[in-house]
């Protein structure tokens, strides 16, 4: 029963390990689309035509290295709550949520369980037991 306990406990750990992570990354979604949407709002401010372009890059005052660019008026459009930006990094998200699952957390569970990790499941991201398969 004791081995029970601590194999719950282990279980819970890496669960409320996970849980913890994917906070922090809908945490970061959140911040990252609110000041997408701020900077779309910045740029409305200010009257451009089409074909103008923001560009990025960095070292611009000593020896500009440019790395990419937009035009203004697609990039103000894009930046929109719940714009076409946003959705681009829910969708990231969900992948990076995919991937610790699939590559960190359910190795861990198995090892706690002492199952192998192709047996541990979650519907919700995606993944079902193999068995019967080789």
């Amino acid at each position: 029963m004791e081995h029970k306990k601590k194999n719950d406990e282990a279980v819970l750990a890496v669960m409320d390990d996970i849980i913890n992570t994917f906070d922090e990354y809908v945490v970061c979604f959140s911040f990252a689309t609110e000041g997408i949407a701020q900077q779309g709002e910045e740029l409305a401010k200010h009257s451009f035509e089409k074909g103008h372009r923001i560009w990025i890059g960095s070292d611009v005052a000593k020896n500009p290295k440019m790395h990419a660019r937009i035009d203004t008026v697609e990039c103000i459009e894009k930046c929109k709550k719940d714009g076409y930006f946003s959705n681009e990094l829910a969708k990231s998200l969900l992948s990076i949520m995919y991937s610790l699952w699939d590559e960190v957390y359910r190795h861990r569970l198995a090892k706690v369980t002492g199952l192998d990790a192709q047996y541990i499941e979650c519907p919700l991201m995606g993944t079902y037991a193999k068995f019967g398969t080789a």
